[in-house]
């Protein structure tokens, strides 16, 4: 697996979120940080039909 990336910010409809990448239990997952009163966010790449990536929140449906 590769090396974890630093921490960066993305401007995400005008207001800057924070985004940290993680190794938990040899998978890449993402911490989104928003900085309002919004609850944080972990997302992962998942693997669905035929192979096909696709994002999902942990818990899903969040």
């Amino acid at each position: 697996m590769r090396a974890v990336e630093p921490p960066f910010d993305l401007d995400f409809k005008g207001e800057l979120i924070r985004i940290a990448e993680h190794e938990l239990q040899g998978k890449r997952v993402f911490h989104v940080d928003f900085k309002d009163s919004r609850k944080s966010l972990v997302v992962a790449v998942g693997l669905g039909f035929r192979d096909v990536r696709f994002w999902t929140s942990i818990p899903q449906g969040r």
